[in-house]
């Protein structure tokens, strides 16, 4: 099952009460945060403005513009792709396990192939044969060879009938030949066109084994980390079974709440975001947009934005991977 960015925040524990107190802290404008006063229930407040710091403001060109600051933003990979098989045998190779980075067009594994294999190379010889005889045009040359000299024996016997060497029934008889003559260069053409008729099906059959073997293997359709192995090597499959599954690692969507009351959604879309990781050693930034926001409002009026940033590697593996908590830094200023 796809994970959803509401499964990711429902897994952190923040149900629809714990939404507010979650909801991050902005460096430009004012937001409400909740408070409790001693032995009352929690308030409302609306926090003072303030400045990032120099320290806290993105990298260079960036770090003269203002900036709104939202922490604890959560990172998931926005597309995956689960990887079935298609037809039922037996799951002869798969060469991938959980973590392993893949690349788009590599090839991962493959179903039992023997029997496609040898369905292929029947359907190639069957195609050959096919295509040689529709290639051969030596009836219809010899149909069309022996209507001429049919032609020429009637020309000759209708020459001797005018000198009263031939009679009347010698000239049908020739006449009578000449047609069958004629027949057969018509059927000599029908033959070949339901030879090239043949070849053209056996052309279809061996397109349908070739692609029929080519299911059998499978690729890697996008480039990505794979999350989940669901067989492994000697297993008995039936086409659809889920194989594994493989997110997209390039491309990483980040989610946060905005507060309806202090931001018009539609405004901070396509306006520039850098996400910023804190790892152990130092803090990575990640720089994007925001790309839009949920159809959908708490009722605390709370809405969920999307900023996509473009992921970086280390080596052979991605920096930002789902399920991070991250700050976003969203540009003050309008597209």
């Amino acid at each position: 099952m796809k994970r959803t960015p509401l499964m990711y925040w429902s897994a952190l524990g923040l149900g629809a009460a714990g939404l507010l107190s979650y909801l991050p802290l902005t460096a430009q404008d004012p937001v409400r945060t909740k408070t409790a006063p001693p032995g009352g229930n929690p308030e409302i407040r609306i926090a003072d403005r303030q400045s990032i710091p120099s320290s806290m403001a993105p990298a260079g060109a960036l770090a003269q513009s203002a900036w709104i600051r939202f922490e604890k933003c959560l990172v998931f990979a926005p597309d995956s792709v689960e990887i079935s098989a298609q037809d039922t045998g037996v799951l002869a190779s798969l060469d991938l396990r959980e973590g392993m980075v893949v690349q788009s067009g590599d090839s991962i594994g493959a179903m039992d192939t023997e029997s496609a294999e040898l369905e292929k190379q029947l359907a190639g010889l069957q195609l050959q044969v096919a295509n040689s005889e529709a290639t051969d045009l030596s009836d219809l040359r010899l149909a069309e060879m022996l209507v001429d000299e049919t032609q020429l024996q009637l020309d000759n016997t209708i020459e001797l009938n005018n000198k009263s060497g031939a009679s009347d029934v010698e000239v049908r008889q020739k006449r009578i030949s000449l047609e069958q003559a004629k027949a057969r260069v018509i059927q000599a053409k029908a033959i070949k066109t339901q030879k090239e008729v043949k070849a053209k099906i056996a052309q279809a059959s061996y397109l349908v084994s070739e692609k029929r073997l080519n299911k059998l293997r499978l690729t890697a359709p996008v480039s990505g980390m794979v999350s989940r192995v669901d067989h492994f090597p000697g297993e008995w499959v039936t086409a659809g079974t889920p194989l594994l599954k493989i997110i997209r690692m390039d491309e990483m969507q980040v989610d946060f709440f905005v507060d309806m009351a202090l931001y018009d959604p539609a405004s901070l879309v396509n306006r520039r975001a850098v996400v910023r990781w804190q790892g152990k050693e130092k803090a990575t930034e990640f720089v994007g947009k925001i790309s839009g926001f949920a159809p959908d409002i708490s009722q605390s009026g709370m809405i969920r934005m999307h900023a996509t940033v473009q992921n970086q590697k280390i080596g052979d593996f991605w920096t930002l991977l789902p399920g991070m908590t991250v700050e976003v830094l969203v540009s003050n200023e309008a597209p």
